[in-house]
């Protein structure tokens, strides 16, 4: 299984950085289940931007496994 993700800040006003190792994709989904947003991850760090304000799930997929983390769009 994956370790953690590392994301901040959260809540953001303006955009996210996810820290983690091993990362390949990252996946960000509405709160009603919509994909808002598909990155590619290569290497261990990412930066996150674009949202509207809001509530998010972000799904980071990783060579070991998956994490799901909830971020907020201030």
């Amino acid at each position: 299984l994956a370790s953690q993700a590392l994301v901040y800040p959260n809540p953001s006003l303006d955009n996210f950085t996810v820290e983690c190792d091993g990362m390949t994709e990252i996946d960000i989904f509405s709160m009603d289940g919509r994909l808002v947003k598909k990155i590619t991850a290569n290497n261990r760090q990412c930066h996150v931007d674009g949202l509207s304000e809001g509530i998010y799930l972000l799904k980071v997929n990783t060579i070991n496994g998956t994490l799901i983390q909830r971020i907020v769009k201030l």
